[in-house]
């Protein structure tokens, strides 16, 4: 019999399913993927097999996205942003959203080299953007887009500049994955999951490309594992590296500006 905690109880309810009913099963299916939904930043938003399921870790990348665009100069010209690997488009459908409260006019780019990703984020982006043209999603108020492009990592960002690179790469050393609790390992996709042996091979790949790509004074903002201490920053010679920790005091993400 499958016990819920309290948050997964809730979850249930508040989409209209029955958790009592529920406990008859031994299934360890995540409670997001019972629903098809994921909450991030205080919104729900469509998720399936082919994501990952939102973790509040990663909301604390919007806060650490919103402080640089804070710090620019002008802090309300438009900000042209990527979301790499975004999966269901939490990351960047939020920070588009964030922006807007802001009144911060934005192009951002939401890429993936999975299409049945693409398809979750595409949905998404149908439920909290206005209108669609194309692949572009136009708030006319601000003249802000949110365009979804088929890329691995940066490979189809042909002539496009950026000042924000956020990302959520595949990055468990793939040592690790087998211990991961069951509702991950046997229900998310491993695609998303594994980095590798050390869990960098996708973030190398991504701070390899990224310099060409960077306006200046851009930035990348990567969540990482906790085990991607500084002494693995130095081999990117290019690059200056400050390691962030989460809100559980874990060492979670990388602040990556061009040396």
């Amino acid at each position: 019999m499958r016990k819920f905690s309290t948050s997964e109880t809730n979850h249930l309810i508040k989409h209209g399913f029955d958790p009592f009913e529920l406990m008859k099963s031994d299934s360890e299916i995540p409670v997001e993927h019972i629903t098809g939904k994921g909450e991030f930043y205080g919104r729900d938003f469509n998720v399936n097999s082919n994501t990952l399921i939102p973790r509040v870790e990663t909301e604390e990348l919007i806060d650490l996205a919103l402080k640089i665009v804070d710090e620019r100069s002008n802090k309300y010209s438009k900000v042209t942003f990527a979301d790499i690997g975004t999966g269901s488009g939490v990351i960047g459908i939020t920070l588009a959203l964030e922006l807007e409260k802001r009144l911060i006019p934005y192009d951002g780019y939401l890429s993936d080299l999975s299409k049945r990703s693409l398809e979750v984020a595409e949905n998404n982006a149908r439920d909290f953007l206005i209108e669609r043209k194309v692949h572009c999603f136009i708030n006319q108020k601000d003249e802000s887009t949110l365009n979804l492009l088929d890329s691995d990592l940066l490979e189809n960002y042909h002539n496009i500049k950026l000042d924000l690179i956020v990302s959520n790469l595949p990055y468990i050393p793939r040592e690790r994955i087998s211990t991961l609790k069951s509702g991950v390992k046997d229900f998310e996709p491993l695609i998303a999951l594994d980095g590798g042996i050390d869990g960098l091979n996708y973030i190398r790949k991504l701070l390899d490309q990224a310099p060409k790509f960077l306006n200046k004074n851009g930035a990348a903002l990567l969540e990482v594992d906790d085990s991607h201490l500084k002494e693995k920053t130095l081999e990117f010679t290019k690059w200056n590296i400050k390691v962030l920790k989460d809100q559980f005091e874990r060492n979670r993400f990388w602040e990556c500006k061009l040396l």
